[in-house]
């Protein structure tokens, strides 16, 4: 019961930068102890880098601690087995190098800017980091999803710390407000935005507390789910829900709800996940209609409204223009980055995007690039010899297994909506691995 008392405290005093500081120390201490070092690797690469970035740019340090901890994460994961082994798989590692190139090829025919040189280096650089993290997360056999969903969980608490008592401070109203960091973030922005604007993010903070609690749920399997488990659940979901609920990321909402219906659909035996869905749903009826209720009673009507949802999301503007540039450079787009929003920007000026995925390939590399590209990740599923265990995956109990269709999940609805093409990536290598059946069984994992 060590772990959710330590999640009650960092929560009741994240807003305060002594007393938050131990809380989470303990709290980090704790659950690091619990973990191996391949668990804090995956972890930091899926979470950490962001936050020691983050951190690294507050205290004005020159150089990148988000890269620094990639390195050392993926030397340790090295240690374990060695990074050479992923060149074995050949097809996979032809699909990264065949839909590299098709990138570079729309990089030169696009505005060939600094912004679309930047684009280009920062989908390759992810390329590599998703590479080696679903590699090694389907690939080792000692650890547990559980750590790695606690463990980011952690880095997620310490992100909103961060923000909170070091840079938004003085413009959060209350930590107790709905998107009060997402509030505060535009008006740091706004007073700073002839200067250096902020690199906290509303939507990582969100998007990670949310990738944390669909990790955990997908750790255990139907007849794991023990009395003492089921308190930590409830914590670890009134801390997700928190985290979203300050943060004021709408998509968050929306890709937590699809995910954990998709573990619940994915397993066969789903008794004690009904239990779980029934317990989700439950609890955000009571907190958004108790919010409605006591603090604001314009919420539901702006949850219910007839608007579409493209304008719920404030992605009407993103969506119309990306339909104008496919239907004016239908065959091969306008080049890597030069997505424009006519009478915003110019092709490749800034780092706009269409919000979507689809519509982004469709507008930055045309008809023929997209299906060049989806090719480099679909082509190998094609050569994998189909038999009757070739979607062994759906009823998988292996810590990878089960983990496997949340994660695709999470990551594509989040490619729908908001992500960029340097985040969407993730997608297609863990669908690659998917269609491929690249799983191994876990059968010493820690329970």
């Amino acid at each position: 019961m060590i772990v959710p008392l330590l999640l009650l405290l960092s929560l009741a005093t994240v807003n305060l930068p002594l007393g938050g500081s131990i809380s989470l120390l303990m709290l980090s201490i704790v659950t690091w102890k619990q973990s191996n070092r391949a668990e804090l690797s995956l972890a930091f690469l899926l979470s950490g880098k962001t936050v020691a970035g983050y951190a690294s740019f507050l205290i004005g340090l020159p150089f990148s601690s988000g890269k620094i901890i990639s390195i050392a994460a993926i030397y340790i994961l090295h240690k374990e087995i060695s990074l050479f082994t992923i060149l074995n798989e050949k097809k996979l590692i032809s699909a990264c190098l065949y839909s590299s190139i098709v990138l570079f090829l729309a990089y030169l025919h696009g505005p060939k800017t600094f912004t679309c040189a930047e684009k280009l280096l920062d989908i390759l650089y992810n390329v590599i980091i998703y590479v080696i993290i679903f590699y090694y997360l389907f690939k080792l056999t000692n650890i547990n999803i559980k750590n790695i969903a606690l463990l980011t969980l952690v880095l997620s608490i310490c992100y909103a710390y961060i923000c909170i008592n070091f840079e938004l401070t003085k413009y959060i109203t209350s930590i107790f407000e709905s998107g009060t960091l997402r509030q505060a973030l535009y008006s740091v922005n706004y007073i700073n935005k002839y200067t250096n604007q902020s690199l906290f993010s509303y939507q990582t903070l969100g998007n990670s507390a949310t990738l944390a609690l669909i990790m955990f749920l997908a750790s255990y399997n139907d007849n794991k789910f023990y009395k003492c488990e089921f308190y930590l659940f409830l914590f670890f979901f009134t801390t997700t829900i928190y985290l979203i609920f300050i943060s004021g990321a709408r998509q968050s909402s929306i890709i937590l709800t699809i995910s954990i219906i998709t573990i619940i659909f994915s397993r066969k035996k789903s008794f004690l996940l009904k239990e779980i869905s029934k317990i989700f749903i439950a609890l955000i009826f009571i907190i958004f209609t108790s919010y409605a209720l006591l603090f604001n009673e314009n919420i539901l009507t702006y949850l219910f409204h007839n608007d579409s949802f493209a304008d719920i999301l404030n992605r009407r503007a993103n969506f119309e223009a990306a339909l104008h540039i496919i239907n004016k450079y239908p065959f091969f787009g306008v080049g890597l980055g030069g997505y424009y929003i006519p009478g915003l920007n110019l092709p490749g000026n800034h780092n706009l995007y269409a919000h979507n995925i689809f519509l982004e390939l469709l507008t930055e590399l045309g008809l023929v690039g997209t299906i060049a590209y989806l090719a480099a990740w679909l082509f190998p599923y094609l050569l994998v010899k189909q038999n009757n265990q070739s979607i062994a995956f759906l009823s998988t109990r292996t810590a990878s297994g089960t983990i496997a269709i949340p994660l695709v999940m999470f990551f594509l609805s989040r490619s729908m909506i908001s992500s960029n093409m340097a985040f969407s990536v993730g997608t297609f290598i863990i669908i690659y691995f998917l269609l491929t059946n690249k799983f191994v069984k876990q059968s010493n994992v820690k329970k």
